[in-house]
């Protein structure tokens, strides 16, 4: 699916909000189980151009099996940098349960994210009006649990 917003400068508003499911079959039937995980890339707006300035946007994955548990590894990432504070443009990583990983900024690569604690887990994107630069390109994959989970990282 790809969905293309074009706007000109004539009248500035809200935009829109975009809601779309991605049901494995094993969703559909009720089960889950290895043969049912799904995946995908999540790429921050224009990447690898420069993201646009002045934004607050939100990537919410909500699994239709509850026992879906997500997962995301960054592979490119580049915002701007504020020496160390995080305080211009910025990236959170969470999941319901209150687990919370970031503010990520500059060019240090997240750590992989995951597997959540529920099926939920959200991207924010803050961006500032000044500099703006490639973004970021994320694999991101849904998988069955079969144990206890929860949400964690590593560090390199």
């Amino acid at each position: 699916m790809t969905v293309v917003f074009h706007t000109d400068i004539g009248r500035v508003a809200r935009g829109f909000n975009l809601t779309w499911k991605l049901c494995g079959a094993g969703d559909q039937l009720g089960t889950c189980d290895a043969s049912t995980d799904f995946s995908g890339t999540l790429q921050s707006v224009n990447y690898p151009a420069e993201y646009p300035s002045g934004r607050d946007t939100f990537w919410h994955f909500v699994a239709t099996h509850p026992t879906r548990r997500f997962s995301i590894t960054f592979t490119d990432f580049e915002l701007e940098s504020s020496y160390g504070t995080c305080s211009y443009d910025t990236l959170k990583i969470s999941d319901p349960s209150g687990i919370e990983e970031g503010p990520f900024c500059g060019d240090t690569m997240p750590a992989p994210f995951g597997p959540t604690a529920g099926s939920q887990l959200t991207v924010n994107l803050y961006t500032d009006s000044s500099s703006q630069f490639r973004g970021f390109s994320a694999d991101w994959t849904g998988t069955c649990n079969t144990g206890t989970s929860s949400s964690s990282t590593e560090e390199m």
